[in-house]
């Protein structure tokens, strides 16, 4: 089975570290420079909602239901930046 290098399966959040030491993220997450996709809250551990990778770069979305609303849209198919 060929997969995709854009898809990102399942992090659990105790795998969390580990994948953003692997994507050479680690650091800025550590100092606060990740931001959601859609709202640019600063992304903490204790408020991710998901991780997607969108034209080759890894995208954060926060908890916020309106920033879920837009990742399940683009998902379907729909651009929404």
């Amino acid at each position: 089975m060929v997969k995709n290098k854009d898809i990102i399966d399942v992090i659990h959040e105790k795998d969390l570290e580990e994948f953003l030491t692997n994507t050479s993220l680690y650091e800025d997450f550590k100092k606060e420079k990740i931001n959601c996709r859609y709202c640019e809250k600063t992304i903490y551990q204790h408020n991710i909602c998901g991780i997607f990778i969108n034209m080759g770069e890894i995208k954060f979305i926060c908890n916020d239901e309106s920033c879920y609303e837009k990742l399940i849209s683009y998902h379907g198919g729909e651009n929404i930046d």
